[in-house]
C-alpha cells in the first residue's frame, strides 16, 4: 500500500465552487499558494491510500481509499474578521443573513477572500499572504 497526497484547489464560479485536484509530493503551503493559478482563492490537502490488485480478468487495477488526513483550508490573500467586527460594520443590514448563519453555526471568525466571498475561518485554517492579487 502507498499513500498519495493531493491538493484540492478552490476557485470561484457561477453557482458553486469550482474544484481541481492535483497530486503533490509534499504539503508545502507557501509554495503552493504562490504557484496557484490566479483564480484560486483557497486550497487544502488530503491523503489517499492506494493498493494494486488483480481483477478476475487478470488486469491490474488500483483501488483508492476515501480521502483522509484533510488539512485545514489555506486561504490566499484573505482578510480575517471576527463576528463581533461584522456586527459593528453591518450598515444597512448588508451582513444580516450571514451573521445569523455564523451565529447558528457558532463560528467566531470569517475570512473575506480576495474574490469577495465570506467564508468561515475555523481552527486549523491559515491565511497566506502572497501579495499576488
Amino acid at each position: 500500500m502507498r499513500t498519495k497526497t493531493y491538493i484540492q484547489y478552490l476557485c470561484p464560479s457561477t453557482f458553486a465552487l469550482e474544484k481541481s485536484c492535483v497530486p503533490v509530493e509534499k504539503r508545502d503551503s507557501p509554495k503552493h499558494a504562490k504557484e496557484a493559478n490566479k483564480n484560486v482563492f483557497a486550497f487544502y490537502y488530503y491523503d489517499v491510500d492506494e493498493i494494486d490488485v488483480i481483477d478476475k480478468f487478470g488486469e491490474k487495477r488500483i483501488i483508492e481509499s476515501p480521502g483522509k488526513n484533510k488539512s485545514g483550508t489555506y486561504f490566499i490573500d484573505g482578510e480575517i474578521f471576527t463576528i463581533d467586527y461584522l456586527i459593528r460594520i453591518n450598515t444597512h443590514g448588508r451582513y444580516d443573513a450571514f451573521i445569523r448563519y455564523l451565529e447558528c453555526n457558532q463560528w467566531k471568525k470569517v475570512i473575506l477572500c480576495w474574490t469577495g466571498y465570506l467564508c468561515p475561518y475555523k481552527d486549523g485554517d491559515c491565511n497566506i499572504i502572497t501579495c499576488k492579487q
